[in-house]
Formats: structure tokens, sequence, C-alpha cells
């Protein structure tokens, strides 16, 4: 068994941050127009709190626990086996009640790398499923010092190192070898365990099962003695009264979101903001727009002939002046006489070249576009709560539907009837969260589902608009009660309702990515098999209720099985074919499901082609 001791190399990283709010002078120069302050001093819409692990350790292939190390190892031995994984518990009870998570990150001190050649390390995070670990306890054998992790052959001795007691990869990175934090998104991971605090069985990160032996990363762990270097969680998170869902579409009428083509918005100079994360609204001097936003939407695949019912635009509002004002009024306009260039408007032109229409609107003559556009279309009275703004622009939309020649856009317009220096500022398409991006939201009904003839639609079918989903989707089931349970190689399997579009993760307890899959008479779905790595297959059995919506870990097979096929027989057993077992090795032995165990059809071996 290989003894590793790694030299440490700790970096140690000093940050400072310098803040440098400009303010605005009484006669400014265009080129120096007033504009949202930094984001340092606008109000947050979202808060962010780092979160130190309960515990750490990381399991090695013997029987030692290593709460107490200073460091969180990760080593491939022998070759393409794992020999050591990282077992981290975050209690997420400082988080708000009701609150939403947008995004979660872990942060990793990297301190040591092997001497070979190979450039990178890949290290995958997952969620610790069948096993609760106590962390000052756990070995590569077992969870708690004493009970077993779920057997698998996966490492050197069978020891199973909690390979068959996680999910699917939430995030892989190819770490380098350069010291200093790495990082993984766990958002999915973070999500999970704030909805359903009983299942926060904590998180595993994996080592690189493809290296060659020897091959290894080295983490700063809890203990590390100097705390800047040290493992943390930040979660980004929507308190309750801010986090404001979408609206559903009425029952029976699909939806379509759409993100913008461009946006931007304009000063009152030659400056285009297309890159900027921020759309900006802003009054300078006293009852003149200084600032106008400029966004762009795409609606061709909307199906030909469809007729929208509603369309919402949808911005996220991240700062507001320090005034006692308590609203600052926003209007929406469609844009006429120009046809812009998001990436390349300013305040006086719309394309970079040739200029808005001449007007006095605002500071020096700048025409801020405030002439090519028309009646407002909604006015809304935006507070100061962070979150998302809703605006009616249903007109609009059917515009640029029944004449697309017509789409140049919208533009949203600052208070002209304020003092100096009021604003609201919202996220563009830039933001980093992409939870924060600004949507239009367009209910529509397509045109053959206008008084539908059921008997035709039955024959020729229909397809819908594309919509995103949030896993990639490999393994789709439409259960009994006509939603639709699916799952991939990574993040959670997700159940789709189609009467509103919405998914619903339903954490599986081990990855079932290339497991076969059949329906029992009950209408439960059997899952057999799932994935380790490569063409290594797991020998578990799963049973997903649609009733329910839960997962019921059943007796495993005799072997893992990668890839194989389920069929069910005249008598409602299930026989389960080929696959690869936990080596990698073909299975030519068939097992029957009977209900409620396997039995091996030990003369019926045959090698079949996965």
């Amino acid at each position: 068994m290989p003894t590793f001791k790694p030299s440490q190399a700790l970096l140690a990283l000093a940050l400072s941050i310098a803040l440098i709010v400009g303010s605005c002078q009484d006669q400014p120069s265009v080129t120096e127009a007033p504009h949202a302050p930094h984001a340092a001093v606008m109000a947050a819409p979202l808060q962010t709190t780092a979160i130190s692990p309960t515990g750490d350790t990381y399991l090695n292939i013997n029987a030692t626990n290593n709460a107490t190390a200073a460091t969180l190892n990760l080593y491939t031995w022998p070759d393409a086996r794992s020999a050591n994984a990282i077992v981290m518990k975050f209690d997420l009870a400082s988080i708000p009640a009701g609150s939403t998570v947008s995004s979660a990150t872990l942060h990793l001190n990297l301190t040591g790398s092997d001497a070979s050649a190979d450039p990178t390390y890949t290290v995958t995070v997952h969620r610790i499923v069948n096993k609760n670990p106590v962390v000052s306890s756990a070995t590569g054998y077992t969870y708690d010092g004493s009970n077993s992790w779920t057997p698998n052959s996966c490492c050197y001795n069978n020891i199973p190192l909690a390979q068959a007691d996680i999910g699917a990869a939430v995030d892989t990175k190819n770490v380098d070898k350069a010291p200093g934090f790495k990082e993984w998104d766990v958002t999915s991971l973070v999500q999970g365990w704030f909805s359903n605090p009983a299942a926060n069985f904590g998180l595993l990160v994996n080592s690189d099962p493809s290296k060659a032996r020897d091959r290894y990363r080295t983490f700063s762990s809890s203990e590390d003695p100097v705390p800047s270097s040290r493992p943390y969680l930040t979660v980004v998170y929507a308190p309750p009264d801010t986090a404001t869902p979408p609206p559903q579409p009425p029952a029976g009428q699909p939806s379509s979101l759409f993100p913008p083509i461009g946006d931007t918005y304009l000063n009152i100079n030659a400056t285009n903001n297309a890159a900027a994360p921020t759309l900006n609204l802003y009054t300078w001097p006293d009852a003149k727009s200084a600032n106008a936003i400029v966004m762009k939407f795409d609606l061709r695949t909307l199906p030909a002939g469809s007729t929208i019912s509603s369309a919402t635009l949808n911005l996220n509002l991240t700062g507001s002046d320090a005034s006692a004002d308590p609203t600052y009024t926003v209007t929406v306009h469609k844009i006429v006489n120009k046809n812009p260039v998001v990436n390349s408007a300013t305040g006086y032109t719309y394309d970079g070249v040739n200029s808005w229409t001449p007007n006095g609107c605002c500071y020096n003559g700048v025409p801020l576009a405030q002439a090519d556009i028309g009646a407002p279309v909604d006015t809304k009275n935006v507070d100061k709560t962070p979150g998302f703004k809703q605006w009616d622009v249903t007109s609009l939309a059917r515009d640029w539907l029944s004449n697309p020649a017509a789409n140049f856009g919208l533009l949203v317009n600052s208070d002209p009837s304020k003092a100096r220096d009021r604003y609201r500022t919202f996220s563009s398409s830039d933001d980093s969260t992409p939870s924060r991006r600004p949507y239009l939201r367009v209910v529509y009904t397509p045109p053959d589902t206008v008084a539908p003839s059921p008997e035709v639609e039955a024959r020729v079918g229909r397809w819908s608009s594309v919509f995103p989903a949030p896993i990639v989707q490999l393994h789709v089931h439409l259960l009994r009660d006509g939603t639709v349970l699916s799952w991939g190689l990574q993040g959670d399997p997700q159940v789709w309702e189609p009467a509103t579009g919405t998914f619903t993760p339903v954490p599986s307890p081990s990855l079932l990515f290339c497991a076969g899959h059949t329906f029992l008479a009950d209408g439960r779905l059997l899952v057999a098999g799932g994935h380790i790595s490569g063409v290594r297959g797991l020998p578990n059995t799963n049973l997903f209720d649609a009733a329910t919506r839960s997962w019921q870990v059943a007796p495993p097979m005799a072997r893992g099985r990668w890839y194989p096929t389920n069929t069910t027989l005249p008598d409602g057993e299930v026989l389960s074919v080929a696959g690869t077992d936990e080596n990698s090795t073909a299975v030519p032995i068939p097992e029957i499901w009977d209900g409620t165990r396997w039995r091996q059809l030990t003369t019926a071996g045959m090698v079949l082609e996965y």
C-alpha cells in the first residue's frame, strides 16, 4: 500500500481592493457623463456567505481516519484506480429559511502536485448518497468507523472508498499544478441540501481514475495552520423577500424564455456599453435622462402563426440611489425609425456612425434615442427592493411576431421627472450569474392548437419550440402521471411537468448513467446497474416511484453492469443481460429480477455486445 506524504508548499495570498467611486461634478464634460455608482456601493440584490466545513477528511485504502491531517489528499494507485477521496460536510443553517440559492462554489487550496509530465489531474465533485459519513471516524472501509461503505471493486484490494455511495459528478475540473485556490461549481448540490437538509450527507471530491500510478494533488484542510489557506464554500442566495420566481403561464399554454440577442445602455457620451455587466438608468442633471437601456430579442423560434397571449420583460434590479425617493419611474418603449446595432450604439449614434434623430431631451443635446421611440407600452414605479421587476410588453412582442422587419428592439427609459443622481441599475446579459440575466417570457398558443382537432393532431404529431433543460437528458421515461423522468451523466435526475414546463430534481441514490431500465407492472421504474467511470459498471438496483417522486434502494446484482439491456418477461419478471462490470469485464451470466431480489441464470452464459 502506498504511503503518501508529499512536501507541502503553502501559498499565502494577500488581497487588497481599492474602491474608487466617482461623483458627478456641476459641469462635467460629455466624456465624463454621470453613471450609476461602482458596484461596491450598490444595494446588493443577493447575499453571499462563506461557509467553512463542519468537518473534512480524506479516505485512504486503509483503515485510518485522517480528519486531523493538515492536508486533503487525492492519489491514483495503482494505475487507473483511486487511492484517496476527500469527504467534506457543510452546515447551511446560516442561510435564512425560504432563501433561493443562485450559486455555490467549493474552494480548495492546492498545495502539492506530482512531479510527472502530466500537466493536469481530473478532479470531480459528487453528492454523497446512501451513507451519512461521520467525518471524524470515516475510513476507506467504513463511513462511521464501524459500518461499511457499499461494497464495490473500484479500488485496490476491493476497499470500497465510498465509490458506490456517490451521485453523478456535479462538476469536473482539470487541475493544473499552479498552487492556489481551485474552484468547483456545486450549485445543484447546495440547492438540494437547502431544500432537503435531511439529505445533506456531504460531498466527496474524487481522485482521477484515468491516470497512471502515483499521480496526485494535495489541498489544504481545515487543520491547515494558515487560516487563509483552509477550504470553504461560497453560497450566493436571494433572501426570501427578494426571491421573485417568474410567473407561470396559464394552464395548457406553452411559454418560451428569450434571452436578449444583445443589450446595452446609452450614456450621454460616445461610449458603447454592450459588454458591461449592468444596464443603467440615471437622471442627470435635474429632470433629464442620462441613460437609456436598449435590448433586442429574436422571436423566430415561435411557430409561425402563433397567437401571443402575453409577453413580460424581466429585469433584475441590483442597485438604487440612496435618496429618500422610494420609487423611480421606468418606462418601456418600441424603438422606431432607427434599427440599432447593439454592440456599436452610443448616446449619439444607433450604429457607431449614424446619428439618432436630433432632439433636445438631454444634456448638451445628446439625442439618447429619445426621438426614435414610441409611446410607453408599460410603466413601472420601481422601488428599491432588489430582485426581478416585470413590464408587460405584450403589444410589442405581437408586433414583432406579425412584422419581424419592424423589430428594432425596445428601449427602457430613465425617469426624467426626478432630481439629479437618482438611478436604478439592472443585471445585463454579461452578469456573471446566469440566473440574474434579463429575459423575455412569451406565452403563446401555437397555430395548430387554436381550435385544435385532437384526432388530426394525434395522427400527424407536433413539435414544440425548443426549451432549456437543467441537464443533458440521455435517459428519458414517460411516467404514468404524464410527467417525464430523465437523467444523464452529470447533475441530478429531473422530473418534467409538461403542464407547467417546470423541472424538479429527484436526486438518485447512485449514478444511473448507462444503467438498464424498464417499467414494472405497478408503474415503478426498475433501474439496474450504473456508472463508476469509463465502462466500469455498478451492481446497484434502484426503483423510482412516480407517485411519491422518490427512489428506493433494492438488493444489488451479483456483478456490476454498465450499459446492460433489461427486458420484461411475460410473467412480470425482468431479465438483465450483458454490460460490463466493476473491472470493465463483459458480464456473461444473465440475472432475473423477481420483484424482491436478483437470481443468476448460471447455465445461460453468453458474452453479448452492450
